[in-house]
C-alpha cells in the first residue's frame, strides 16, 4: 500500500503530534515553538504557522527521528479525535 503524501498542516496539529510522541514544550522564542525529549539530540522547533511547509514537517521528522508511518498515526489522532476539538489548541507561551 502507497504511503499518502506530507501536506501542509497548522503548527497546532504539529504540536499535538510531537507532544503525542513525547515531546514536551521547552521554550519559545518569537514566533517558535521550542520541543524537547529526553532521548532526542536536537530540540525540535515548531514555527506557528497557520501552513507550515511540507519541507520543515519532513526535517522535524527527521530530527525527532519520527517514522512517515508514526507521523501519519499521530495525524489521524489528532484530526480525527472529537475530544480533541473540544479543548484549547495550544496554550499561549509568553517570553519573560
Amino acid at each position: 500500500m502507497k504511503m499518502p503524501a506530507i501536506k501542509p498542516v497548522s503548527y497546532q496539529v504539529l504540536v499535538k503530534i510531537f507532544e503525542q510522541d513525547g515531546f514536551t514544550f521547552d521554550r519559545q522564542k518569537g514566533d517558535h515553538l521550542i520541543y524537547t525529549k529526553p532521548d532526542i539530540k536536537r530540540p525540535v522547533v515548531i514555527p506557528m504557522y497557520s501552513s507550515v511547509p511540507v519541507f520543515i514537517i519532513k526535517n522535524l521528522l527527521r530530527t525527532a527521528g519520527m517514522t512517515r508511518e508514526r507521523y501519519f498515526d499521530f495525524l489521524e489522532k489528532v484530526c480525527c479525535n472529537p475530544s480533541s476539538t473540544n479543548r484549547a489548541i495550544v496554550p499561549v507561551h509568553s517570553e519573560q
